[in-house]
Protein backbone atom coordinates (compact mmCIF):
# COMPACT_ATOMS: atom_id res chain seq x y z
CA UNK A 1 0.00 0.00 0.00
CA UNK A 2 2.83 2.38 0.32
CA UNK A 3 4.01 1.97 -3.05
CA UNK A 4 0.76 2.55 -4.13
CA UNK A 5 0.44 6.13 -3.19
CA UNK A 6 3.29 7.70 -4.33
CA UNK A 7 2.23 6.59 -7.92
CA UNK A 8 -1.31 7.67 -7.84
CA UNK A 9 0.11 10.98 -6.44
CA UNK A 10 2.90 11.27 -9.56
CA UNK A 11 -0.76 10.35 -12.15
CA UNK A 12 -2.23 13.51 -10.46
CA UNK A 13 0.79 15.35 -10.87
CA UNK A 14 1.17 14.49 -14.42
CA UNK A 15 -2.44 15.08 -15.53
CA UNK A 16 -2.06 18.90 -14.29
CA UNK A 17 1.57 19.53 -16.16
CA UNK A 18 -0.29 18.50 -19.11
CA UNK A 19 -3.66 20.65 -18.14
CA UNK A 20 -1.36 23.68 -18.11
CA UNK A 21 0.68 22.99 -21.03
CA UNK A 22 -2.71 22.69 -23.58
CA UNK A 23 -4.25 24.67 -26.46
CA UNK A 24 -4.81 27.81 -24.33
CA UNK A 25 -2.57 29.79 -22.27
CA UNK A 26 -2.49 33.40 -20.15
CA UNK A 27 0.30 35.23 -18.80
CA UNK A 28 0.41 38.70 -17.48
CA UNK A 29 3.84 40.82 -18.32
CA UNK A 30 3.64 43.87 -16.57
CA UNK A 31 1.37 46.01 -17.98
CA UNK A 32 0.48 43.13 -20.91
CA UNK A 33 -2.38 40.23 -20.65
CA UNK A 34 -1.42 37.86 -23.77
CA UNK A 35 -4.08 35.28 -24.71
CA UNK A 36 -2.71 32.78 -26.61
CA UNK A 37 -4.16 29.77 -28.54
CA UNK A 38 -1.67 27.54 -29.69
CA UNK A 39 -3.26 25.25 -32.07
CA UNK A 40 -4.48 28.56 -34.17
CA UNK A 41 -0.80 30.16 -33.03
CA UNK A 42 -2.77 33.59 -32.30
CA UNK A 43 -1.44 35.50 -29.36
CA UNK A 44 -3.81 38.80 -28.12
CA UNK A 45 -2.15 41.42 -26.08
CA UNK A 46 -4.04 43.82 -24.05
CA UNK A 47 -3.23 46.72 -21.97
CA UNK A 48 -5.88 47.06 -19.41
CA UNK A 49 -3.84 49.94 -17.75
CA UNK A 50 -4.74 51.93 -21.39
CA UNK A 51 -8.14 51.83 -22.23
CA UNK A 52 -8.29 47.89 -22.10
CA UNK A 53 -7.18 48.42 -25.37
CA UNK A 54 -6.27 44.85 -27.44
CA UNK A 55 -3.19 46.54 -29.17
CA UNK A 56 -2.24 43.38 -30.90
CA UNK A 57 -3.25 40.40 -32.33
CA UNK A 58 -0.66 38.05 -34.26
CA UNK A 59 -1.60 34.90 -35.81
CA UNK A 60 1.46 32.69 -37.11
CA UNK A 61 3.87 35.97 -36.57
CA UNK A 62 1.61 38.37 -38.32
CA UNK A 63 0.52 41.27 -36.51
CA UNK A 64 -3.56 41.79 -37.71
CA UNK A 65 -3.82 44.93 -36.04
CA UNK A 66 -2.49 48.45 -36.65
CA UNK A 67 0.52 49.38 -34.19
CA UNK A 68 2.42 52.14 -35.60
CA UNK A 69 4.45 52.00 -32.43
CA UNK A 70 8.02 50.59 -31.70
CA UNK A 71 7.33 49.17 -28.42
CA UNK A 72 4.35 48.66 -25.73
CA UNK A 73 5.79 51.06 -23.58
CA UNK A 74 5.55 53.70 -26.93
CA UNK A 75 1.99 52.96 -27.41
CA UNK A 76 1.49 53.26 -23.52
CA UNK A 77 3.68 56.51 -23.28
CA UNK A 78 1.94 58.00 -26.54
CA UNK A 79 -0.85 56.35 -28.07
CA UNK A 80 -3.23 56.59 -30.79
CA UNK A 81 -6.41 55.19 -32.22
CA UNK A 82 -4.79 51.78 -32.88
CA UNK A 83 -5.73 47.87 -32.17
CA UNK A 84 -9.30 48.01 -30.85
CA UNK A 85 -9.91 51.50 -28.74
CA UNK A 86 -13.27 51.05 -26.28
CA UNK A 87 -15.11 53.98 -27.20
CA UNK A 88 -17.51 55.39 -24.56
CA UNK A 89 -19.98 56.79 -23.35
CA UNK A 90 -20.57 57.59 -26.80
CA UNK A 91 -19.01 56.11 -29.73
CA UNK A 92 -19.08 58.51 -32.93
CA UNK A 93 -19.67 62.38 -32.66
CA UNK A 94 -21.95 64.71 -31.11
CA UNK A 95 -22.98 67.63 -33.18
CA UNK A 96 -22.73 70.15 -30.40
CA UNK A 97 -21.10 70.32 -26.86
CA UNK A 98 -23.86 68.62 -24.95
CA UNK A 99 -26.41 65.65 -25.47
CA UNK A 100 -29.79 64.89 -24.86
CA UNK A 101 -31.32 62.27 -22.43
CA UNK A 102 -34.27 61.53 -20.72
CA UNK A 103 -35.93 64.38 -22.17
CA UNK A 104 -33.28 66.72 -21.30
CA UNK A 105 -30.24 68.22 -22.22
CA UNK A 106 -26.73 67.93 -20.58
CA UNK A 107 -23.90 70.12 -21.24
CA UNK A 108 -20.77 69.35 -22.04
CA UNK A 109 -17.76 71.26 -19.95
CA UNK A 110 -14.43 71.83 -22.03
CA UNK A 111 -12.49 72.90 -19.23
CA UNK A 112 -11.69 69.63 -17.69
CA UNK A 113 -9.72 68.69 -20.77
CA UNK A 114 -11.16 65.33 -21.24
CA UNK A 115 -13.81 66.32 -23.79
CA UNK A 116 -12.92 68.79 -27.27
CA UNK A 117 -15.25 70.55 -29.52
CA UNK A 118 -17.09 71.85 -31.17
CA UNK A 119 -17.97 68.06 -32.14
CA UNK A 120 -17.31 65.96 -29.16
CA UNK A 121 -15.84 62.39 -31.10
CA UNK A 122 -15.91 58.76 -28.88
CA UNK A 123 -16.12 59.64 -25.48
CA UNK A 124 -13.66 59.80 -23.10
CA UNK A 125 -12.62 56.23 -21.78
CA UNK A 126 -9.90 55.82 -24.38
CA UNK A 127 -7.47 55.20 -22.45
CA UNK A 128 -8.70 55.23 -19.10
CA UNK A 129 -7.36 52.57 -16.41
CA UNK A 130 -9.25 49.45 -16.07
CA UNK A 131 -8.57 46.70 -13.20
CA UNK A 132 -7.99 43.37 -14.06
CA UNK A 133 -10.43 40.59 -12.17
CA UNK A 134 -10.49 37.58 -13.59
CA UNK A 135 -7.43 35.72 -15.53
CA UNK A 136 -7.80 32.05 -16.51
CA UNK A 137 -6.79 30.11 -19.50
CA UNK A 138 -8.88 26.07 -19.33
CA UNK A 139 -9.78 23.42 -21.84
CA UNK A 140 -12.31 25.67 -23.91
CA UNK A 141 -10.48 29.12 -24.34
CA UNK A 142 -8.27 32.11 -22.47
CA UNK A 143 -9.68 35.14 -20.98
CA UNK A 144 -9.32 38.19 -19.33
CA UNK A 145 -12.20 40.41 -17.52
CA UNK A 146 -11.43 43.62 -16.54
CA UNK A 147 -13.86 46.50 -14.68
CA UNK A 148 -14.29 50.14 -14.85
CA UNK A 149 -15.85 51.82 -12.01
CA UNK A 150 -17.20 55.27 -13.91
CA UNK A 151 -19.49 56.68 -11.10
CA UNK A 152 -15.68 56.79 -8.72
CA UNK A 153 -14.38 59.68 -11.00
CA UNK A 154 -15.92 62.98 -10.78
CA UNK A 155 -14.25 64.36 -13.94
CA UNK A 156 -15.92 61.27 -15.68
CA UNK A 157 -19.57 62.33 -13.74
CA UNK A 158 -18.94 65.69 -14.52
CA UNK A 159 -19.37 64.86 -18.22
CA UNK A 160 -21.81 61.95 -17.94
CA UNK A 161 -23.56 62.08 -15.06
CA UNK A 162 -25.26 58.38 -14.76
CA UNK A 163 -23.38 56.39 -12.26
CA UNK A 164 -22.46 53.13 -13.61
CA UNK A 165 -19.41 50.35 -14.04
CA UNK A 166 -18.56 48.37 -17.23
CA UNK A 167 -16.87 44.87 -16.78
CA UNK A 168 -15.57 43.81 -20.50
CA UNK A 169 -13.90 40.24 -21.13
CA UNK A 170 -12.00 39.12 -23.77
CA UNK A 171 -12.34 35.49 -24.79
CA UNK A 172 -9.82 33.73 -27.55
CA UNK A 173 -11.39 30.45 -28.81
CA UNK A 174 -10.32 28.41 -31.75
CA UNK A 175 -8.46 31.55 -33.38
CA UNK A 176 -11.36 33.62 -32.41
CA UNK A 177 -11.23 36.49 -30.66
CA UNK A 178 -14.41 37.44 -28.74
CA UNK A 179 -15.25 40.58 -26.69
CA UNK A 180 -17.85 40.77 -24.10
CA UNK A 181 -18.88 44.01 -22.56
CA UNK A 182 -21.13 44.50 -19.49
CA UNK A 183 -22.61 47.68 -18.42
CA UNK A 184 -24.11 47.63 -14.86
CA UNK A 185 -26.69 51.30 -14.75
CA UNK A 186 -26.23 51.84 -10.71
CA UNK A 187 -28.08 55.74 -11.20
CA UNK A 188 -31.95 56.26 -10.56
CA UNK A 189 -32.72 57.18 -13.98
CA UNK A 190 -32.63 55.55 -17.20
CA UNK A 191 -28.69 55.43 -18.71
CA UNK A 192 -28.23 56.39 -22.59
CA UNK A 193 -25.75 53.97 -23.98
CA UNK A 194 -24.01 54.57 -27.32
CA UNK A 195 -20.88 52.76 -26.79
CA UNK A 196 -18.58 51.00 -29.82
CA UNK A 197 -15.42 49.58 -30.71
CA UNK A 198 -12.69 51.46 -33.27
CA UNK A 199 -10.65 48.29 -34.76
CA UNK A 200 -8.09 49.25 -36.63
CA UNK A 201 -6.41 46.65 -39.15
CA UNK A 202 -3.29 45.91 -40.56
CA UNK A 203 -3.13 44.30 -43.70
CA UNK A 204 -0.21 41.95 -44.33
CA UNK A 205 -0.61 39.16 -46.75
CA UNK A 206 -1.55 41.55 -50.09
CA UNK A 207 -1.29 44.99 -50.91
CA UNK A 208 -4.70 46.82 -49.53
CA UNK A 209 -6.08 47.40 -53.23
CA UNK A 210 -6.14 43.38 -53.65
CA UNK A 211 -8.33 43.02 -50.50
CA UNK A 212 -12.19 42.81 -50.83
CA UNK A 213 -14.62 43.49 -48.48
CA UNK A 214 -18.77 43.08 -47.56
CA UNK A 215 -20.94 45.35 -45.86
CA UNK A 216 -24.57 43.35 -44.21
CA UNK A 217 -26.39 46.35 -44.51
CA UNK A 218 -29.04 47.91 -47.08
CA UNK A 219 -28.92 51.35 -46.50
CA UNK A 220 -25.95 54.19 -46.04
CA UNK A 221 -26.79 57.41 -43.83
CA UNK A 222 -26.03 60.81 -45.35
CA UNK A 223 -23.53 62.64 -43.66
CA UNK A 224 -22.37 66.43 -43.14
CA UNK A 225 -19.14 66.60 -41.22
CA UNK A 226 -19.55 62.98 -40.97
CA UNK A 227 -22.60 63.56 -38.84
CA UNK A 228 -25.58 61.94 -40.31
CA UNK A 229 -28.53 64.24 -41.03
CA UNK A 230 -30.93 61.54 -40.69
CA UNK A 231 -31.57 60.66 -44.32
CA UNK A 232 -31.05 57.71 -46.11
CA UNK A 233 -30.10 56.35 -49.16
CA UNK A 234 -29.25 53.11 -50.77
CA UNK A 235 -26.38 51.70 -50.16
CA UNK A 236 -25.61 50.77 -53.90
CA UNK A 237 -25.11 54.44 -54.35
CA UNK A 238 -21.77 54.37 -52.26
CA UNK A 239 -21.00 50.84 -53.17
CA UNK A 240 -22.46 49.03 -55.82
CA UNK A 241 -21.61 45.56 -55.14
CA UNK A 242 -21.66 45.53 -50.95
CA UNK A 243 -21.29 41.72 -50.64
CA UNK A 244 -17.90 41.75 -52.31
CA UNK A 245 -16.50 44.87 -53.35
CA UNK A 246 -12.74 45.72 -53.99
CA UNK A 247 -10.61 48.44 -51.48
CA UNK A 248 -9.10 50.03 -54.96
CA UNK A 249 -9.58 53.57 -54.66
CA UNK A 250 -12.03 53.20 -51.71
CA UNK A 251 -11.85 55.37 -48.67
CA UNK A 252 -14.49 55.06 -46.26
CA UNK A 253 -15.79 56.89 -42.66
CA UNK A 254 -19.39 56.29 -43.32
CA UNK A 255 -22.55 54.96 -41.59
CA UNK A 256 -24.33 52.01 -42.69
CA UNK A 257 -28.00 50.46 -41.74
CA UNK A 258 -30.71 48.15 -41.88
CA UNK A 259 -28.57 45.01 -41.06
CA UNK A 260 -28.70 42.33 -42.77
CA UNK A 261 -29.01 39.06 -40.66
CA UNK A 262 -27.08 35.91 -41.45
CA UNK A 263 -25.52 32.82 -39.77
CA UNK A 264 -25.95 32.69 -36.27
CA UNK A 265 -23.29 33.57 -34.18
CA UNK A 266 -20.72 31.61 -32.25
CA UNK A 267 -22.37 33.11 -29.39
CA UNK A 268 -25.61 33.98 -29.22
CA UNK A 269 -26.92 37.18 -26.74
CA UNK A 270 -29.32 35.43 -24.37
CA UNK A 271 -30.48 31.50 -24.85
CA UNK A 272 -27.93 29.34 -26.11
CA UNK A 273 -30.66 27.72 -28.04
CA UNK A 274 -32.19 30.58 -29.89
CA UNK A 275 -30.14 30.50 -33.18
CA UNK A 276 -30.90 33.78 -34.25
CA UNK A 277 -27.17 35.95 -34.90
CA UNK A 278 -28.95 39.57 -34.64
CA UNK A 279 -30.65 39.53 -31.25
CA UNK A 280 -31.66 42.47 -28.77
CA UNK A 281 -31.23 41.60 -25.56
CA UNK A 282 -31.59 43.50 -22.03
CA UNK A 283 -32.00 41.96 -18.40
CA UNK A 284 -32.97 44.85 -15.51
CA UNK A 285 -30.37 47.25 -15.75
CA UNK A 286 -27.70 45.65 -17.95
CA UNK A 287 -26.82 45.60 -22.15
CA UNK A 288 -24.10 43.88 -23.70
CA UNK A 289 -22.36 44.67 -26.78
CA UNK A 290 -20.98 41.46 -28.50
CA UNK A 291 -17.94 41.94 -30.47
CA UNK A 292 -15.43 39.73 -32.47
CA UNK A 293 -13.75 38.76 -35.27
CA UNK A 294 -11.41 36.38 -36.74
CA UNK A 295 -8.73 35.86 -39.49
CA UNK A 296 -9.87 32.50 -41.89
CA UNK A 297 -6.94 30.82 -42.65
CA UNK A 298 -6.09 30.46 -46.18
CA UNK A 299 -7.72 33.63 -46.86
CA UNK A 300 -7.09 37.63 -47.51
CA UNK A 301 -9.34 38.63 -45.60
CA UNK A 302 -10.64 39.13 -41.95
CA UNK A 303 -14.19 38.13 -41.43
CA UNK A 304 -16.08 40.70 -39.36
CA UNK A 305 -18.44 39.86 -37.15
CA UNK A 306 -20.82 41.95 -35.08
CA UNK A 307 -23.26 41.41 -32.42
CA UNK A 308 -25.50 44.85 -31.31
CA UNK A 309 -28.49 45.43 -28.50
CA UNK A 310 -30.35 47.70 -27.04
CA UNK A 311 -29.91 50.27 -24.56
CA UNK A 312 -30.29 49.82 -21.16
CA UNK A 313 -33.49 51.39 -19.56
Amino acid sequence: MNHVRPMRLAAFLCTLALAAFGQYSVRQEGDIIRLEDARSQTVVSVMPSRGNNAFEMKVKGNNVLQFPFASAAEFKSRGSFSGIPFLAPWANRLDEMAFYANGKKYMLNAGLGNVRGPIPMHGFLATAPWEVVELKAGQEAAWVTSRLEVYRQPDWMAQFPFAHTIEMTYRLKDGTLEVAVKLNNLSAAPMPVAIGFHPCFQVNDAPRDDWTFSVGAKTHWIATRNIPTGETEPIEKVIPSSMGASLRGMKLDDVFGDLIRARPARRPCGSRANPRRWKWCSARNTTRRWFGFRRDPGKTSSALSRWLESPTR
